[in-house]
Protein backbone atom coordinates (compact mmCIF):
# COMPACT_ATOMS: atom_id res chain seq x y z
CA UNK A 1 0.00 0.00 0.00
CA UNK A 2 1.01 3.31 -0.52
CA UNK A 3 1.95 5.53 2.05
CA UNK A 4 -0.01 8.45 1.27
CA UNK A 5 -1.46 10.26 -2.09
CA UNK A 6 0.99 10.67 -4.19
CA UNK A 7 2.21 14.25 -5.07
CA UNK A 8 3.21 15.56 -8.51
CA UNK A 9 5.30 18.39 -9.62
CA UNK A 10 2.99 21.09 -10.96
CA UNK A 11 3.20 21.50 -15.01
CA UNK A 12 1.11 23.09 -17.84
CA UNK A 13 -0.02 20.77 -20.22
CA UNK A 14 2.39 21.46 -22.81
CA UNK A 15 5.08 20.56 -20.27
CA UNK A 16 3.93 17.99 -18.57
CA UNK A 17 6.03 14.48 -18.80
CA UNK A 18 3.78 11.77 -20.33
CA UNK A 19 5.41 9.81 -18.00
CA UNK A 20 5.43 11.60 -14.40
CA UNK A 21 7.45 8.85 -11.22
CA UNK A 22 7.93 11.00 -8.43
CA UNK A 23 9.70 9.60 -4.99
CA UNK A 24 8.90 6.25 -5.80
CA UNK A 25 10.24 2.83 -3.39
CA UNK A 26 9.78 -0.10 -1.78
CA UNK A 27 11.22 -2.34 0.50
CA UNK A 28 11.49 -6.37 1.05
CA UNK A 29 11.85 -7.71 4.53
CA UNK A 30 12.76 -3.74 5.82
CA UNK A 31 15.56 -4.12 3.01
CA UNK A 32 14.55 -0.73 0.51
CA UNK A 33 15.12 -2.32 -3.18
CA UNK A 34 14.33 1.02 -4.48
CA UNK A 35 14.31 4.27 -2.78
CA UNK A 36 13.35 7.56 -3.98
CA UNK A 37 12.78 6.79 -7.51
CA UNK A 38 12.00 9.87 -9.63
CA UNK A 39 11.98 9.96 -13.33
CA UNK A 40 10.10 12.64 -15.59
CA UNK A 41 9.65 10.87 -19.49
CA UNK A 42 8.14 12.99 -22.00
CA UNK A 43 6.47 12.18 -25.06
CA UNK A 44 8.23 10.44 -28.18
CA UNK A 45 11.27 10.64 -25.97
CA UNK A 46 13.91 7.59 -25.86
CA UNK A 47 15.60 7.56 -21.95
CA UNK A 48 17.80 4.82 -20.17
CA UNK A 49 17.91 3.46 -17.44
CA UNK A 50 21.45 1.43 -16.30
CA UNK A 51 23.14 0.60 -12.74
CA UNK A 52 24.99 -2.42 -11.64
CA UNK A 53 23.88 -5.93 -11.12
CA UNK A 54 21.15 -5.66 -8.18
CA UNK A 55 20.69 -2.16 -8.20
CA UNK A 56 17.30 -2.18 -8.93
CA UNK A 57 16.25 -1.87 -12.36
CA UNK A 58 13.82 -4.60 -12.75
CA UNK A 59 12.46 -3.91 -9.68
CA UNK A 60 11.35 -0.06 -11.20
CA UNK A 61 9.98 -1.60 -13.88
CA UNK A 62 7.77 -4.07 -12.02
CA UNK A 63 6.84 -0.73 -10.12
CA UNK A 64 6.21 1.12 -13.30
CA UNK A 65 3.95 -1.97 -14.46
CA UNK A 66 2.16 -3.25 -11.03
CA UNK A 67 4.23 -6.33 -10.47
CA UNK A 68 5.03 -4.53 -7.08
CA UNK A 69 2.96 -1.58 -5.36
CA UNK A 70 4.68 1.12 -3.78
CA UNK A 71 5.38 1.52 -0.20
CA UNK A 72 5.27 4.94 -1.10
CA UNK A 73 5.37 7.65 -4.07
CA UNK A 74 3.54 7.70 -7.78
CA UNK A 75 3.26 6.54 -11.02
CA UNK A 76 0.96 8.85 -13.47
CA UNK A 77 0.32 8.62 -17.28
CA UNK A 78 -0.71 11.44 -18.71
CA UNK A 79 -4.00 11.85 -16.79
CA UNK A 80 -4.09 8.52 -15.45
CA UNK A 81 -2.62 7.62 -11.59
CA UNK A 82 -1.32 4.00 -12.27
CA UNK A 83 -0.21 4.00 -8.54
CA UNK A 84 -0.99 0.57 -7.29
CA UNK A 85 -3.61 -0.53 -10.11
CA UNK A 86 -2.97 -3.89 -10.89
CA UNK A 87 -1.10 -5.09 -14.64
CA UNK A 88 -3.36 -5.32 -16.81
CA UNK A 89 -5.15 -2.05 -15.33
CA UNK A 90 -1.73 -0.47 -16.02
CA UNK A 91 -1.58 -1.92 -19.97
CA UNK A 92 -4.48 -1.11 -21.17
CA UNK A 93 -4.06 2.72 -19.52
CA UNK A 94 -1.09 2.26 -22.25
CA UNK A 95 2.09 0.93 -20.17
CA UNK A 96 4.00 -1.99 -21.84
CA UNK A 97 6.49 -3.85 -21.45
CA UNK A 98 9.46 -6.76 -22.73
CA UNK A 99 10.96 -8.91 -20.00
CA UNK A 100 14.80 -10.03 -19.25
CA UNK A 101 14.07 -13.37 -19.94
CA UNK A 102 12.02 -13.99 -22.94
CA UNK A 103 8.13 -15.20 -22.01
CA UNK A 104 6.45 -16.39 -25.70
CA UNK A 105 4.01 -18.60 -26.06
CA UNK A 106 7.10 -21.07 -27.87
CA UNK A 107 4.32 -23.66 -29.45
CA UNK A 108 2.54 -20.73 -30.82
CA UNK A 109 3.08 -19.17 -34.49
CA UNK A 110 5.01 -15.79 -34.89
CA UNK A 111 1.76 -14.53 -35.75
CA UNK A 112 -0.68 -15.67 -33.31
CA UNK A 113 1.62 -14.46 -30.58
CA UNK A 114 1.50 -10.90 -32.02
CA UNK A 115 -1.86 -11.11 -32.88
CA UNK A 116 -3.03 -12.73 -29.41
CA UNK A 117 -1.51 -9.17 -28.06
CA UNK A 118 -3.74 -7.33 -30.08
CA UNK A 119 -6.92 -8.64 -28.69
CA UNK A 120 -6.21 -6.36 -25.89
CA UNK A 121 -7.40 -3.69 -27.70
CA UNK A 122 -10.20 -5.45 -29.22
CA UNK A 123 -13.80 -3.56 -29.76
CA UNK A 124 -15.66 -6.37 -30.41
CA UNK A 125 -18.76 -7.26 -28.20
CA UNK A 126 -19.28 -10.59 -26.67
CA UNK A 127 -22.52 -10.92 -28.86
CA UNK A 128 -20.97 -10.29 -32.01
CA UNK A 129 -18.05 -12.69 -30.96
CA UNK A 130 -20.68 -15.61 -29.90
CA UNK A 131 -21.99 -15.11 -33.37
CA UNK A 132 -19.16 -14.76 -35.77
CA UNK A 133 -20.78 -11.93 -37.37
CA UNK A 134 -19.63 -9.49 -39.91
CA UNK A 135 -17.94 -7.21 -37.07
CA UNK A 136 -16.31 -10.11 -35.94
CA UNK A 137 -14.76 -11.26 -38.66
CA UNK A 138 -13.29 -7.33 -39.76
CA UNK A 139 -12.03 -7.23 -36.28
CA UNK A 140 -10.09 -10.39 -36.95
CA UNK A 141 -8.68 -9.28 -40.37
CA UNK A 142 -7.75 -5.75 -38.74
CA UNK A 143 -6.27 -7.97 -36.07
CA UNK A 144 -4.21 -10.09 -38.43
CA UNK A 145 -3.09 -6.75 -40.63
CA UNK A 146 -1.87 -5.05 -37.45
CA UNK A 147 0.15 -8.37 -36.51
CA UNK A 148 1.49 -8.75 -39.74
CA UNK A 149 2.35 -4.75 -39.81
CA UNK A 150 4.51 -5.55 -36.25
CA UNK A 151 6.16 -8.73 -37.87
CA UNK A 152 6.99 -6.02 -41.54
CA UNK A 153 8.78 -3.51 -39.09
CA UNK A 154 10.71 -6.70 -36.91
CA UNK A 155 11.62 -8.30 -40.23
CA UNK A 156 9.99 -11.46 -38.72
CA UNK A 157 7.12 -11.68 -41.52
CA UNK A 158 8.44 -14.56 -43.60
CA UNK A 159 8.53 -16.14 -40.26
CA UNK A 160 4.90 -15.60 -39.76
CA UNK A 161 3.62 -19.47 -39.83
CA UNK A 162 6.86 -20.54 -37.57
CA UNK A 163 6.42 -21.87 -34.15
CA UNK A 164 7.86 -18.95 -31.55
CA UNK A 165 10.12 -21.06 -30.70
CA UNK A 166 11.67 -22.22 -33.40
CA UNK A 167 13.06 -18.45 -34.19
CA UNK A 168 16.80 -17.61 -33.45
CA UNK A 169 17.30 -15.89 -29.99
CA UNK A 170 17.99 -12.46 -31.64
CA UNK A 171 14.21 -12.68 -33.67
CA UNK A 172 12.99 -14.18 -30.27
CA UNK A 173 13.93 -10.82 -28.50
CA UNK A 174 12.40 -8.77 -31.84
CA UNK A 175 8.95 -10.92 -31.33
CA UNK A 176 9.06 -9.89 -27.88
CA UNK A 177 8.98 -5.89 -28.95
CA UNK A 178 6.69 -6.41 -31.54
CA UNK A 179 4.26 -8.14 -28.66
CA UNK A 180 4.28 -4.91 -26.49
CA UNK A 181 4.13 -3.06 -29.29
CA UNK A 182 0.72 -5.16 -30.45
CA UNK A 183 -0.81 -3.26 -27.29
CA UNK A 184 -0.95 -0.04 -28.87
CA UNK A 185 1.43 1.50 -25.71
CA UNK A 186 2.03 5.14 -25.10
CA UNK A 187 5.07 4.19 -22.90
CA UNK A 188 7.13 0.99 -23.77
CA UNK A 189 9.74 -0.59 -21.22
CA UNK A 190 12.67 -2.98 -23.09
CA UNK A 191 14.08 -5.07 -19.95
CA UNK A 192 17.74 -5.97 -21.52
CA UNK A 193 16.23 -6.62 -25.48
CA UNK A 194 19.82 -6.83 -26.54
CA UNK A 195 21.05 -9.99 -24.28
CA UNK A 196 22.29 -12.69 -26.02
CA UNK A 197 22.95 -11.44 -29.34
CA UNK A 198 26.13 -10.75 -31.22
CA UNK A 199 27.63 -7.83 -32.91
CA UNK A 200 25.74 -7.64 -36.41
CA UNK A 201 22.33 -8.21 -34.27
CA UNK A 202 23.00 -5.33 -31.43
CA UNK A 203 23.62 -3.16 -34.13
CA UNK A 204 20.48 -3.84 -36.04
CA UNK A 205 18.38 -3.70 -32.71
CA UNK A 206 19.51 -0.38 -32.31
CA UNK A 207 18.78 1.30 -35.24
CA UNK A 208 15.19 -0.31 -34.76
CA UNK A 209 14.99 0.93 -30.97
CA UNK A 210 15.99 4.44 -32.36
CA UNK A 211 12.98 4.67 -35.07
CA UNK A 212 9.91 3.29 -32.40
CA UNK A 213 9.16 7.04 -30.78
CA UNK A 214 8.14 8.89 -34.05
CA UNK A 215 6.92 5.84 -35.47
CA UNK A 216 5.10 4.56 -33.55
CA UNK A 217 4.58 7.74 -31.08
CA UNK A 218 5.61 6.22 -27.84
CA UNK A 219 8.03 6.80 -25.29
CA UNK A 220 10.65 4.02 -24.84
CA UNK A 221 12.51 3.72 -21.54
CA UNK A 222 15.62 1.51 -21.70
CA UNK A 223 17.57 -1.21 -19.60
CA UNK A 224 20.22 -2.81 -20.97
CA UNK A 225 24.09 -3.76 -19.81
CA UNK A 226 25.19 -3.13 -23.08
CA UNK A 227 26.87 0.57 -22.62
CA UNK A 228 27.34 0.92 -26.15
CA UNK A 229 24.17 0.56 -27.10
CA UNK A 230 22.57 2.62 -24.43
CA UNK A 231 24.77 5.30 -24.72
CA UNK A 232 24.11 5.16 -28.87
CA UNK A 233 20.44 5.33 -28.85
CA UNK A 234 19.64 7.25 -25.58
CA UNK A 235 18.87 10.94 -25.00
CA UNK A 236 19.22 11.00 -21.67
CA UNK A 237 20.12 8.25 -19.32
CA UNK A 238 19.21 7.59 -15.23
CA UNK A 239 22.02 5.95 -13.19
CA UNK A 240 20.82 3.08 -10.44
CA UNK A 241 23.04 1.72 -7.44
CA UNK A 242 21.64 -0.06 -4.40
CA UNK A 243 17.82 1.08 -5.62
CA UNK A 244 18.75 5.06 -5.59
CA UNK A 245 19.52 7.60 -8.35
CA UNK A 246 23.06 8.44 -8.48
CA UNK A 247 22.94 10.37 -11.64
CA UNK A 248 20.83 11.72 -14.44
CA UNK A 249 21.66 13.30 -17.70
CA UNK A 250 22.66 12.98 -21.19
CA UNK A 251 25.29 10.12 -22.09
CA UNK A 252 28.71 12.36 -22.23
CA UNK A 253 27.80 13.10 -18.76
CA UNK A 254 26.67 9.57 -17.40
CA UNK A 255 30.12 8.35 -19.07
CA UNK A 256 32.06 10.93 -16.94
CA UNK A 257 30.51 11.09 -13.97
CA UNK A 258 32.80 9.64 -10.96
CA UNK A 259 30.07 8.28 -9.04
CA UNK A 260 28.90 5.93 -12.56
CA UNK A 261 32.59 5.40 -13.00
CA UNK A 262 32.18 4.24 -8.83
CA UNK A 263 29.59 1.84 -9.09
CA UNK A 264 30.94 0.19 -12.03
CA UNK A 265 34.81 -0.31 -11.33
CA UNK A 266 34.45 0.33 -7.56
CA UNK A 267 36.30 3.04 -5.99
CA UNK A 268 39.80 3.50 -7.04
CA UNK A 269 42.83 2.75 -4.57
CA UNK A 270 45.60 4.98 -3.52
CA UNK A 271 47.64 3.79 -6.22
CA UNK A 272 45.78 3.63 -8.91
Amino acid sequence: MTSGPARFALASPENRPLLDVQDVGIAFGGLKAVNGFSLQLPERSLYGLIGPNGAGKTTVFNLLTGVYRPDRGGIRLARHDLTGRKPHEITLAGVARTFQNIRLFGEMSVLDNVRLAAQLRRSVGALSTFFRGPRFHRCEADLRDRALELLDVMELRGDADAPARSLSYGHQRRLEIARALATRPKVLLLDEPAAGMNPQEKQSLAKLIESLPERFELSVLLIDHDMGLVMKVCRKITVLDHGEIIAVGPPDRIQNDPNVIAAYLGEPTPDA
